[in-house]
């Protein structure tokens, strides 16, 4: 009966952190729903992102040759921050060069961010409206749709 008892109070006590993981994972799960399917087909920008990631990968050197550049040169007509494209090296070395691997990364970034706002009006208001924030923000499909498809700069 006591176990009973503390068991009750730790759920009572912590309901709020339980909620908060709870849009946690069902923001990562909307934003992971059918990743390589959703758009159809790969963005030049992901692409150029993807083969670079694999390229580093595989060699030290992106897909013009430059050993680990600072920038990277996609299409021959712009230069892109390089953190992006590392951060995703390790994704594509788990799950192999794929649609999935190049996007999983901007989807587990937009994740992150609905924890930052639930931190950031936590802080301004309160913990409840800090997770009504939250859980706008896990739902709102400006916010989906961006993260199910990437770009050479940071996903939005």
């Amino acid at each position: 009966m006591e176990l009973k008892r503390l068991k009750l109070r730790l759920i009572k006590d912590n309901y709020l952190l339980i909620i908060l993981i709870l849009i946690l994972i069902l923001a990562l799960f909307l934003r992971i729903y059918k990743l390589d399917e959703i758009p159809n087909g790969l963005f030049a920008d992901e692409a150029a992102t993807g083969y670079d990631a694999y390229s580093i990968l595989k060699t030290g050197n992106d897909l013009h040759g430059n050993f680990l550049p600072l920038l990277m040169n996609h299409h021959n007509i712009d230069k892109v921050e390089s953190m992006y494209t590392y951060s995703t090296v390790p994704f594509v070395s788990i799950f192999d060069l794929s649609i999935f691997s190049v996007r999983i990364l901007a989807a587990i970034i937009g994740t992150l961010t609905i924890l930052t706002t639930y931190l950031f009006t936590k802080e301004l208001f309160n913990k409840k409206i800090g997770l009504i924030s939250a859980l706008l923000l896990a739902i709102a499909f400006y916010q989906i749709k961006p993260q199910q498809s990437t770009s050479a700069s940071a996903p939005t």
